[in-house]
């Protein structure tokens, strides 16, 4: 599989598994298939409940198959707040 097809394929993972958009950081090739880590911008639920709109960056692995399907998913890790509205 090339590149592009499975660069495609994280970010329909990524809409239609997740229900989020975001930026591919990296995408490399594993024994098993592939593997992406993932940049998703999402509003701060708590903080929004509070009346103060804030977003964070959260980092997700999204591994695929060889087939390019969805084998794994997670999110990584939570970033400090970007930046407040």
């Amino acid at each position: 599989m090339q590149l592009r097809e499975a660069g495609e394929a994280v970010r329909r993972a990524l809409s239609e598994v997740l229900a989020k958009r975001g930026e591919i950081v990296t995408l490399r090739r594993t024994e098993e298939g592939w593997e992406s880590h993932v940049e998703v911008v999402e509003e701060n639920e708590y903080l929004k409940a509070l009346g103060k709109h804030v977003v964070d960056r959260n980092y997700y692995v999204i591994e695929l198959s060889e087939a390019l399907e969805v084998v794994a998913y997670d999110r990584l890790a939570k970033k400090p707040p970007a930046r407040e509205e």
